[in-house]
């Protein structure tokens, strides 16, 4: 039994990078997952997506690339407090994950890097340029009517 616990607990010493970089990737899919659902809801009811989801995802991406930006700084941090990589494996896969996390995050919020569906990749090719995803035009449009609302007030 001692064993066992030994060993378990090595594994969760051998693992604590790498789900750092695993919680921030499925942090970002559950975000991608709810707005594909509100859009998708959106779609059926023949509605919009509410604006205050939408307000939502415009505050979840900059806490995302909070996030993002402060990885790298905590595993330096703690390397020089002297807990390194256990192995290889470990630092291949927690970057993995992480760059994983970092492409999701320019997918859902920036551009759309995916392009599966035949008339998008045409017009991809034909325009030589990434198109803006689904989620930024949508925050983008949410922030116009804000800007338009607020010069139709200072007008007044």
């Amino acid at each position: 039994m001692e064993k066992d616990g030994r060993r378990d607990e090595r594994l969760v010493r051998r693992l604590r990078y790498l789900w750092r970089s695993e919680l921030l990737f499925s942090w970002l899919l559950w975000q991608g997952a709810a707005y594909w659902w509100l859009k998708l809801r959106a779609e059926k009811t023949d509605s919009q997506i509410p604006e205050k989801a939408l307000r939502w995802f415009a505050a979840l991406k900059h806490v995302n690339w909070a996030l993002i930006g402060s990885a790298p700084f905590l595993l330096i941090i703690q390397a020089r407090a002297g807990n390194r990589f256990r192995s290889t494996l470990d630092a291949v896969a927690g970057l993995y994950f992480y760059l994983t996390a970092l492409l999701e995050q320019v997918n859902y919020y920036h551009w759309q890097l995916m392009y599966d569906y035949p008339p998008d990749l045409r017009d991809l090719l034909r325009k030589r340029r990434l198109k803006r995803s689904s989620l930024n035009r949508a925050i983008q449009k949410l922030e116009d009517r804000g800007r338009y609302e607020a010069d139709d007030r200072d007008e007044r």
